[in-house]
């Protein structure tokens, strides 16, 4: 079996009846099938998996850095905050300013938590790293519960990241440039000193953090959790917050 080039950057989507993987800045610049010896990727084919990909309630708290105090040193000196606004499938919703509404979520499903800035500021950087279970139908919830999977409401949360934007960028690379001469080819200005510096032109992966977890199919009711969340403006220092939402656990409304 031949498997496809490496390229600079990939990303994968479900087209017709397999998935795809687009490259780009490579050679391969395009939607071309999914042909990597990875088991992962091999499992994302199953219809099984396919549903946790596309089914699942993607809630993003939108979050305004400038209205925030100042946060925590790390997790154990968070500053909780109160709730944030939300969208639910990348949607407005009609109770999103509630503090007091759960995020209906059926038995079984996947729920997906992102952190956005709520002014789309691209000098902030915003990441969800921890979910607490404060209560589940009003009683208090036990690590033994949460460790026991036929009564915690939710299994263990997995992080991970999203491919985010992906500007291009150019510049400088090589040694000190010396001078040489216009190519004679040149229409204008041919064999003049001339000195330039090679350039080499690409793309900057950036990433989006992610919590995702799974409902349970044994037990139902209301979830109250809270997100730990950090932020940062400079790129090297953190700061740690976290709030209250709900979920109710095996409702589809």
């Amino acid at each position: 079996m031949q498997f496809q080039a490496r390229c600079e950057l990939q990303r994968r989507q479900w087209l017709g009846s397999r998935w795809h993987v687009r490259c780009f800045g490579g050679p391969q610049a395009g939607w071309t099938p999914c042909r990597e010896p990875d088991v992962r990727v091999q499992q994302r084919h199953t219809a099984a998996t396919r549903r946790d990909w596309f089914d699942m309630v993607k809630i993003s708290f939108l979050i305004d850095s400038t209205k925030l105090p100042t946060g925590g040193s790390s997790v154990s000196t968070a500053v909780a905050v109160s709730h944030q606004t939300f969208l639910v499938n990348d949607n407005p919703h009609p109770n999103q300013n509630d503090p007091d509404y759960a995020v209906p979520v059926p038995s079984g499903e996947s729920v997906r938590i992102y952190i956005q800035e709520a002014n789309y500021a691209s000098t902030v950087g915003l990441a969800p790293n921890g979910i607490i279970v404060h209560a589940f139908n009003g009683a208090p919830v036990s690590d033994a519960i949460m460790n026991d999977a036929t009564k915690r409401p939710i299994d263990i949360p997995n992080f991970d990241l999203d491919l985010g934007p992906i500007p291009d960028f150019i510049g400088f690379v090589g040694d000190s440039p010396k001078w040489t001469q216009t190519p004679p080819s040149w229409s204008n200005w041919p064999n003049e000193p001339l000195i330039d510096q090679q350039l080499r032109a690409g793309w900057t992966p950036t990433f989006v953090p992610y919590i995702t977890f799974n409902a349970s199919k044994l037990v139902s009711g209301l979830l109250e959790y809270g997100v730990v969340f950090a932020l940062t403006k400079d790129g090297a220092n953190v700061q740690y917050f976290y709030f209250d939402p709900f979920l109710k656990i095996g409702s589809s409304s």
